[in-house]
């Protein structure tokens, strides 16, 4: 466990064997806590892309998905959840968790079990998951969003932050966005755009551009007030994705509605959208494109003010 934290033995335990010796210890029949630890040590490893494919290679994805369920326990679940999110940045693996039945699994965990670091590794998972359109499909149809809704008022900000971001990556496909508001979660994404976290915040404000694509969306988005907070982040924010997101999803609210472009104006939002772009406009005129983020930064900028 302890050894494979450093990269140099990770190699090592990779090229000697170890990781087949290691996978098997995932076992049902065995100890509770040596499966745990056993888990602890596949997420160190699989920080390393060729040491995650290994572990995918002799099977550590199964074992993996099976500590999710019976017989488990919170520490197992979490350690467990921890490997395959490690395992998921891959993107050949994230195909693999999918294809073998890894989404209920990790799922399950939101229905039955209350222990939060095992909730946080789990979402963290499906957020990693949900990078690619085949997942996001297969964790929408396995009733994550029900699941994610309730996860949206959760005390702990970090299982708030982490549901957000996931419900921000499954809002690009169309059927999510209705299921979002047909599910009572529009509500919900629209109060933490007043969150006190920033990074809530960040989520929160990323999922609403796609979730106002659908003209049902936009109406209720309205009724339920969110053109106030999204004006106040034009106001208040200085990070420049919030800011484009903000501006996006007023921009969605707007389109070929004249009274809620009057609602928009009537809520400063005229006086706070000019605003943003004299800064920011004032901004690229002195950024200077010799690094790679500089260039990034101004790319991100541009998009903004257009």
């Amino acid at each position: 466990l302890n050894l494979a934290v450093d990269d140099d033995c990770k190699v090592a335990i990779k090229e000697l064997g170890g990781i087949g010796k290691l996978v098997p210890l995932l076992n049902a029949s065995l100890p509770l806590t040596l499966r745990a630890v056993t888990a602890m040590t596949l997420t160190n490893l699989g920080a390393l892309e060729d040491c995650a494919l290994a572990i995918a290679e002799v099977g550590g994805v199964n074992a993996l998905i099976q500590c999710m369920g019976k017989p488990t326990e919170d520490v197992l679940q979490e350690k467990a959840a921890s490997a395959l999110w490690n395992l998921s940045v891959v993107g050949s693996i994230k195909a693999t968790i999918r294809k073998a039945g890894g989404i209920p699994f990790l799922l399950s965990v939101f229905e039955f079990s209350t222990f939060v670091p095992a909730i946080e590794n789990c979402l963290g998972t499906l957020l990693s998951l949900a990078e690619t359109q085949e997942n996001r499909f297969a964790v929408a149809q396995a009733g994550a969003i029900n699941l994610l809704i309730k996860l949206l008022e959760s005390e702990h900000p970090n299982v708030v932050e982490k549901a957000a971001g996931v419900m921000w990556n499954l809002s690009h496909e169309e059927t999510v966005q209705h299921s979002v508001r047909q599910l009572g979660g529009l509500k919900p994404i629209i109060n933490l755009l007043s969150s006190d976290s920033p990074l809530i915040r960040f989520n929160a404000v990323g999922a609403l551009p796609l979730l106002t694509e659908q003209s049902d969306n936009v109406h209720e988005c309205v009724e339920l007030g969110a053109i106030t907070p999204l004006v106040y982040l034009l106001a208040t924010e200085t990070n420049v994705l919030v800011l484009q997101n903000a501006a996006q999803s007023l921009g969605n609210i707007a389109e070929g509605c004249q009274q809620y472009q009057q609602a928009i104006a009537e809520a400063h939002g005229l006086k706070r959208l000019v605003d943003v772009i004299t800064v920011w406009a004032a901004k690229m005129d002195g950024q200077i494109d010799d690094d790679i983020f500089a260039k990034q930064t101004q790319a991100n900028s541009q998009e903004l003010v257009a």
